[in-house]
């Protein structure tokens, strides 16, 4: 990771990319390394967040549900129960999908 023939890497989808690149040509997250310093492109990594906890899967704790409300809060002030609701929905969807670790029923043939 310290060499200087290192590659950079999406943290989203690991695919390698170029160091001066602002976001991944594969996914389009931002891999810049100082995207989130940017006011421009401060935006797309902010969306990037709330769109994961809207529609996306994320760790059910205290702290993500807490830190999802006060961002939203903070950022949309006015449209931020738009935000909840969506939040609130995916995080109930979550309980009633099955678990990405679950494995499938083996099938078996007579």
């Amino acid at each position: 990771m310290e060499q200087p023939d290192a590659l950079a890497v999406c943290p989203h989808c690991q695919c390698p990319h170029e160091a001066t690149r602002w976001f991944c040509s594969e996914c389009g997250h931002g891999v810049g390394d100082y995207n989130n310093l940017n006011p421009y492109l401060y935006l797309f990594s902010l969306g990037e967040v709330l769109r994961e906890g809207t529609s996306g899967r994320v760790r059910k704790s205290w702290l993500t549900v807490t830190g999802f409300i006060f961002l939203s809060l903070i950022e949309y002030l006015v449209f931020a129960p738009i935000s909840w609701f969506l939040l609130f929905r995916n995080l109930s969807r979550q309980t009633t999908e099955p678990s990405l670790t679950d494995k499938p029923p083996v099938l078996t043939s007579r």
